[in-house]
């Protein structure tokens, strides 16, 4: 039985990290592209049934990623409402 090295595990791990923020990525802006205009919880239970069966998404990086999303004008918050998202492209 072979081990892996600490490092070689830790560069795994880093490749498996941007693959599923890429996997995420792709799971909001198809969500958002089909429904135009979605609240958080929703987008967040859509996309959380799309990679459920890849891997169990962790809402702090879904977070993260939506924001990154908004930054690159992909998706806006609504003016009305907070927690409302609208898709830009």
């Amino acid at each position: 039985m072979v081990l892996e090295p600490a490092i070689e595990r830790e560069k795994n791990a880093s490749v498996v990290d941007i693959e599923r923020s890429y996997a995420i990525r792709a799971a909001i802006v198809l969500v958002m592209k089909s429904r135009r205009v979605l609240h958080f919880k929703e987008l967040l239970e859509e996309c959380t049934t799309q990679l459920s069966p890849t891997f169990h998404l962790i809402v702090v990086a879904f977070k993260m990623l939506v924001e990154r999303l908004m930054s690159h004008e992909y998706i806006e918050l609504d003016e009305g409402d907070k927690n409302v998202f609208k898709y830009l492209m």
